[in-house]
């Protein structure tokens, strides 16, 4: 997940690129359930976002240990 780069070419903060950039990897996911690319990135977006002290639900993260051990 390239969150620099929608940073700088959006020139929004870290914590919005991050947001956005989990958003997208949600989506993606919901769209393309059985693509595991698709699914890791979300996952790591969770957990990126969790690390960068944003609020992220005990539901998000369990989805994201739940693809990671897929």
């Amino acid at each position: 997940m390239n969150i620099h780069y929608i940073a700088f070419n959006k020139e929004i903060s870290k914590t919005e690129a991050i947001e956005q950039a989990v958003a997208f990897a949600k989506e993606a996911s919901q769209k393309l359930p059985n693509q595991v690319g698709v699914l890791h990135i979300y996952a790591e977006g969770i957990i990126e976002a969790k690390e960068s002290g944003l609020m992220i639900s005990q539901e998000e993260l369990q989805e994201a240990n739940h693809i990671i051990n897929r």
